[in-house]
C-alpha cells in the first residue's frame, strides 16, 4: 500500500524515469552503494534522469559514479560518519580540487570552524582533513551527484557524436566501439604537437586508448559538430549534425582520427571520403549568388583553404580554475 502511495506522487515522467532506471541492475547497483550519504542526494530531481536513460553508454556513466563511491567512502569510511554527511558540507566539498592549495586551505578551515560537518566533533574532523589531504594523490576534483547529472549536459552532445559514428544498434556505446575496433600496430596518445606512438602495447590497451581519445575529441568539437547548446535552455537539436557547412571539417578530422586509432565502420568511410575544404567553398561562393557555382571557381578557394589550413595552429593552454569560489556551475563549465 505504502509503494503504491509513493509511486501515485510521481508525474508520468518520473514515473518513467524511474521504472526505466530499474531496467538497469547495474545503474541501481551503482546508486545503491550510495544511500547512506544522505547530503549527496537533497539536490538531486528524478526528473533530470531522463538524459543519464537516454545515452546508451552505461560504462561511462558507472565509471564517475564508482568515482563518486570512492572519494566518499575513503573520505567517511564508515556507515555512521556517512550518515552524518548533510548536503550544505557536500556542496563546500562539490568540484573542489584537493591538490589546489587555496581549495585544500579554505576546505581545512571551514572543517575546523565546524562550518563543513558540525555533526562531527572536532577530531572526526580532523581526521577527515587528514583523509582529504590523502585523496590530492588520486582526486583531481570532488565529485557528486549533483555533478555527476550537471555533466551529463556535456556528454549528451559528445555522445551523439560518437554515435553517429556506429550504424544504428540497440547495444552499449562501449561494446559497438569495440566490435568497431580493428586494431593497431602501436599505442598512439596524443600531445600538444600531435600524435606520439608509444611503442607496442596489448590490443586492450591500444582500444581503450583510442576509445578515449575519441570521447575527448567529441567532447572538444561539439560546438562545431551539433547544434547543442547545453547551458541555453533552448538547446536545440538533440541530434548531430554531420552533413551542414563548417561543420563538414570536423567530422572529416574525427573520421581520420579514429581510422588512425584502428577504428573502421561504413560511417567513418563515409567521412572520410568529404573533401572539406571543398565542401567550405562550394558553401562559402554559393552564399553570394544564386546560380550553381563553376567546379573550377570551387576548387580554386578550396586550394587556398588546404594552403591556409597547412600552416600550424597555435593552441590554447587549458586553464585549472585556482580560485576559491565555491560555485559549482563554474567548475563544471571548466
Amino acid at each position: 500500500m505504502a509503494e503504491k502511495h509513493w509511486w501515485t506522487m510521481l508525474s508520468p515522467t518520473k514515473t518513467r524515469n524511474i521504472k526505466s532506471l530499474i531496467l538497469s541492475p547495474p545503474l541501481i547497483g551503482a546508486f545503491d552503494t550510495l544511500v547512506h550519504l544522505p547530503g549527496l542526494w537533497q539536490d538531486i530531481k528524478i526528473g533530470s534522469f531522463h538524459r543519464l536513460l537516454s545515452m546508451n553508454c552505461i560504462e561511462e556513466h558507472l565509471r564517475y559514479l564508482n568515482r563518486i563511491r570512492d572519494f566518499w567512502f575513503a573520505l567517511l569510511p564508515t556507515e555512521e560518519l556517512q550518515s552524518r554527511a548533510d548536503a550544505k558540507s557536500v556542496r563546500y566539498f562539490e568540484l573542489r580540487a584537493p591538490n589546489n592549495t587555496t581549495d585544500l586551505t579554505d576546505l581545512g578551515l571551514l572543517l575546523e570552524n565546524g562550518t563543513i560537518f558540525p555533526n562531527l566533533e572536532y577530531g572526526e574532523r580532523a581526521d577527515v582533513y587528514g583523509r582529504l589531504i590523502e585523496a590530492q594523490k588520486h582526486t583531481l576534483l570532488i565529485p557528486t551527484l549533483r555533478s555527476f547529472l550537471d555533466n551529463l549536459i556535456y556528454l549528451e552532445p559528445a555522445y551523439r557524436i560518437m554515435n553517429s559514428l556506429l550504424e544504428p544498434a540497440d547495444k552499449r556505446i562501449y561494446v559497438r566501439m569495440r566490435t568497431a575496433f580493428v586494431g593497431a600496430k602501436t599505442l598512439r596518445v596524443e600531445s600538444p604537437d600531435g600524435f606520439i606512438e608509444r611503442g607496442v602495447a596489448t590490443p586492450s590497451r591500444i582500444f581503450l586508448s583510442g576509445y578515449r581519445q575519441l570521447w575527448l575529441y567529441c567532447l572538444r568539437n561539439f560546438p562545431d559538430m551539433t547544434d547543442m547548446s547545453p547551458k541555453k535552455q533552448n538547446r536545440l537539436s538533440k541530434k548531430a549534425c554531420p552533413a551542414r557547412g563548417s561543420k563538414i571539417a570536423s567530422w572529416h578530422k574525427l573520421a581520420v582520427l579514429a581510422t588512425e586509432l584502428g577504428f573502421q565502420t561504413d560511417c567513418i568511410t563515409t567521412y572520410l571520403k568529404i573533401d572539406p575544404e571543398k565542401d567550405s567553398a562550394r558553401e562559402y561562393l554559393q552564399a553570394f549568388s544564386q546560380i550553381p557555382i563553376p567546379e573550377e571557381y570551387v576548387q580554386r578557394v578550396a586550394t587556398v583553404l588546404k594552403e591556409i589550413f597547412a600552416f600550424p595552429q597555435p593552441r590554447t593552454a587549458n586553464l585549472v580554475p585556482s580560485d576559491a569560489n565555491n560555485e559549482a556551475v563554474q567548475r563544471s563549465t571548466q
